[in-house]
């Protein structure tokens, strides 16, 4: 049975935690493709996804 309750806490929670994975002082890594970018890249060079 599906909990609708349920799935949507988990989906707030998702919403609210947003974070960046960081490699260093000056870098991040992309969410999609997994590739090191500058901190203040808003759009990944490698795969094209914009970065919050």
């Amino acid at each position: 049975m599906f909990d609708e309750k349920t799935n949507n806490n988990n989906l707030e929670k998702l919403n609210r935690n947003e974070e960046k994975i960081l490699y260093s002082v000056d870098k991040i890594v992309c969410f999609a493709c997994g590739e090191k970018i500058d901190k203040e890249t808003t759009v990944c060079p490698y795969c094209k996804t914009t970065i919050k």
